[in-house]
């Protein structure tokens, strides 16, 4: 996350981010806000708040073909979303939950991501159960293709109180909130994950798992503006565990590593889960 669209000549940053004028949607979906290459609309799970007090949306980002969006940490360069909820109503707080990235090669650097389409769940905790809400988000994300560009897209969504049935959007939230990858906890697969310093700017990570590894990739994520350069894994002979060597460039630097916490973000064929640890 330490770079964002730096170094890059051939990025085009558009001057200023687009904007575009918010639409009004209600119940199951807002109207789409459209851009040249991307178009964006927010979603609820459900078709009312009647007898919950926590609700589903969904921001729903369609992509035009050789198009990419980022993920929370894109790597060393991209432009992750924020997510920036305006004044509305009945909304006590807000989690936006991220489904499983892939990578891909941004100007000869590997970047975390997602191409054609992502949702991104929202859950949503009432102030009053039961009670109508209004939802008011500014979106602002990057795409790229030989360029990047900078959008910002204003959403708005109103979930009524009547209704506690499931909206005709629902299985495709769900289908992208089964691949936010899981707590530890959550799977089987992983048994134990290690972080243990190893000098000012090293770090040792160690996976062990119940089944052989096939392709394990590792993504970790501290203070904001720290990077971790993270190197192939080193898989012992049985394939049940994998060592990750780091070199972390910290923002902070008069906090040792050791004591520090990280989020671990383990992906591989079949596996993917999300852990927060403690170097040690």
């Amino acid at each position: 996350m330490k770079l964002l669209f730096k170094n890059i000549p051939i990025f085009l940053l558009a001057g200023v981010m687009l904007l575009l004028p918010v639409k009004q949607g209600i119940a199951d979906a807002s109207d789409w806000q459209d851009a040249d290459m991307a178009r964006t609309r927010l979603l609820s799970f459900q078709t009312g708040t009647e007898g919950r007090e926590e609700i589903l949306l969904g921001v729903q980002v369609q992509l035009k073909k050789g198009w990419k969006t980022y993920w929370r940490s894109p790597g060393d360069s991209g432009l992750p979303p924020v997510f920036s909820w305006q004044e509305g109503s009945n909304i006590q707080s807000v989690a936006v939950e991220w489904p499983r990235p892939f990578a891909f090669d941004s100007f000869g650097i590997q970047s975390w991501g997602y191409k054609s389409e992502v949702i991104f769940p929202v859950r949503v905790t009432l102030e009053k159960a039961g009670q109508p809400v209004q939802a008011n988000l500014q979106f602002s994300y990057g795409v790229c293709e030989q360029v990047c560009v900078p959008l910002k897209q204003d959403l708005a969504l109103f979930v009524p109180a009547n209704g506690d049935g499931l909206s005709a959007h629902a299985p495709l939230i769900q289908g992208y909130l089964d691949l936010v990858p899981p707590r530890m906890a959550a799977q089987t697969r992983v048994e134990t994950i290690s972080a243990m310093a190893a000098g000012d700017q090293d770090l040792e990570i160690t996976i062990q798992a119940t089944e052989p590894f096939q392709a394990p990739t590792l993504i970790l994520e501290g203070e904001d503006g720290d990077f971790f350069d993270v190197s192939r894994p080193v898989i012992e002979v049985t394939g049940k565990t994998s060592i990750f060597r780091v070199k972390a460039d910290v923002v902070n630097t008069s906090i040792p590593l050791k004591g520090r916490e990280v989020v671990v973000t383990v992906l591989d064929k079949g596996l993917s889960l999300e852990e927060r640890i403690q170097i040690k």
